[in-house]
């Protein structure tokens, strides 16, 4: 097969994995191994398998994932996590500033059924507000992941880093003045909800020095990782300062939470740290893929029969995040295959990574987004009637946005 045909069958054969719901990474590892092995037979795929597992950013790159999996992991010991969602409701008096707040920050570590964390929080709340239960359902999907857009240690955005070296400083900072516009735009539903804001005096009986035992790791890690990054120091790598931010907060989580070998083992043992140092994998694979085959014959097609790239750009990545339910799916597979027609700019790969992100948010298949719904014993189908127009809205926003830069 040529490259053309190859990667027809590597989207369609995507697209099959996808839609029998396989795991996300082994559906990329799959299709690649697949289609390496129809591209040029056995040899190709060992010496694709080879380079990237010997390939120094696809090595960082799963360093780094495994540290904030292992990171994500320590926090689930001990209830930590839990007593950072009581934490957070406690810090925050104000009914919309728990409501948006907290389940972004609790966001911040992307533990697998996170959601489920703050949506007792959301629950509460918004019924003290009067809101029903769609409203509940998107506010707490919305707002849990508007702050991982632009949170620069997000497996996402590392992802997105590894993929364009682009710094993840300066990928948070460019996706900030979307993520305000989705903040701001989310705010359109209080109105008119409740006649006035709640200010609350805590009811959670949560100790200070459990608040400090859970909120300080994170924030020193998110501080330490800012600070180095805008140093400017040449010897400090964006991979090596996530590197060092991720560990340090590691080790202030287990000196504070006086976490046994015990603890550490069994965050050691977690199926999920591993599942997702396989997608890194899997995503490096499919990239590499692309950088070892000739290209002509894709190129010629491209250039021949593609509409207006600025569409292209928009939604092959939306697509597959939206089918896969997975952010970093519509990124792996779109960067490489775009950047064929062009050289991709910040802008383009701004737009690639909202899409991206938005089509993941929007997605039916989406985790957060079903756990949510079946905590609020709410129709999966409710909470759409705000979240396709507000995603559709945000995608608008984006393009003109970067459009613009």
């Amino acid at each position: 097969m040529d490259s053309f045909q190859t990667t027809i069958t590597i989207i369609l054969i995507l697209i099959i994995f996808i839609s029998a719901r396989v795991n996300i990474a082994l559906s990329l590892f799959s299709t690649i191994v697949i289609g390496s092995f129809l591209y040029e037979g056995p040899l190709h795929l060992i010496r694709l398998l080879y380079n990237t597992l010997t390939d120094k950013i696809s090595i960082l790159l799963m360093i780094n994932v495994f540290m904030i999996a292992f990171y994500v992991s320590l926090y689930r010991r001990k209830d930590i996590i839990k007593d950072l969602g009581e934490g957070l409701q406690k810090i925050f008096r104000n009914d919309i500033l728990i409501l948006t707040m907290v389940p972004g920050i609790i966001g911040l570590l992307p533990v697998p059924g996170g959601a489920l964390l703050s949506a007792p929080i959301v629950d509460v709340v918004g019924d003290q507000r009067g809101l029903n239960g769609s409203l509940k359902l998107f506010i707490n999907v919305w707002y849990r992941h508007i702050i991982l857009f632009f949170y620069p240690l997000s497996t996402t955005i590392i992802f997105t880093s590894a993929l364009t070296r682009i710094s993840p400083w300066s990928l948070s900072i460019l996706s900030l003045p979307l993520a305000s516009i989705m903040f701001i735009l989310g705010l359109t539903v209080f109105i008119k909800r409740s006649s006035h804001i709640i200010n609350r005096s805590s009811t959670s009986y949560l100790s200070n020095d459990r608040i400090k035992r859970s909120v300080l790791p994170i924030m020193t890690t998110i501080a330490v990782s800012l600070m180095m990054a805008l140093s400017g120091n040449p010897l400090l790598s964006n991979d090596l300062y996530v590197i060092i931010s991720v560990l340090l907060g590691i080790i202030i989580l287990i000196i504070l939470n006086r976490l046994a070998v015990r603890d550490i083992s069994e965050a050691f043992k977690d199926k999920k740290m591993f599942e997702m140092i396989f997608l890194a994998f899997s995503i490096m694979l499919f990239r590499n893929f692309y950088s070892t085959i000739d290209l002509r014959s894709i190129q010629n097609f491209l250039i021949t029969h593609t509409p207006d790239l600025r569409i292209m750009i928009i939604l092959l990545p939306l697509f597959f995040s939206l089918i896969s339910g997975h952010p970093t799916t519509g990124i792996a597979v779109a960067t490489p295959i775009l950047s064929l027609l062009t050289q991709l700019s910040r802008e383009m790969i701004m737009i690639i990574y909202a899409a991206s992100f938005l089509g993941y948010l929007g997605s039916p298949m989406h985790a957060c987004y079903l756990y949510t719904a079946k905590y609020l014993q709410t129709p999966v189908r409710d909470g759409y009637k705000y979240l396709i127009p507000y995603t559709l809205i945000s995608l608008l926003a984006g393009f003109i946005l970067y459009s613009m830069f």
